[in-house]
């Protein structure tokens, strides 16, 4: 039915789309990633392709995460950093910002090329 293939099959019908045609990309960034989805991720293709990044302060609870694919081919050695802290401290102090754990993922990374990337 129209509801099953919307919505209970709404992570593998995802990761296909990914995989189909966005597999070519060097950098993918997602949105409101459930940790589910994160998991089954890394379990397919996509996690022989990419390393696929998750926060360390992820939310598992309310479950909308910040994502970060980098090409393996592109960025061997992955990741440098993790510096979504450093992001979150630059916000000016008694500022009301609507953030959540999960919500800012940001990373240092170098290509092949030795190229840094933020």
């Amino acid at each position: 039915t129209m509801v099953e293939n919307l919505n209970r099959q709404k992570v593998p019908h995802t990761l296909e789309i990914l995989e189909t045609v966005y597999g070519t990309s060097d950098i993918i960034t997602l949105q409101e990633v459930s940790a589910s989805f994160i998991d089954q991720a890394r379990k397919r293709s996509l996690g022989q392709q990419f390393w696929i990044v998750s926060p360390a302060d992820l939310d598992a609870v309310r479950d909308q995460n910040s994502v970060i694919f980098l090409k393996k081919e592109t960025f061997p050695a992955g990741p440098s950093a993790e510096i979504t802290a450093l992001v979150e401290n630059s916000f000016e102090e008694g500022a009301a910002v609507p953030i959540a754990n999960g919500d800012i993922l940001a990373i240092t990374a170098t290509d092949r090329d030795g190229i840094p990337f933020v």
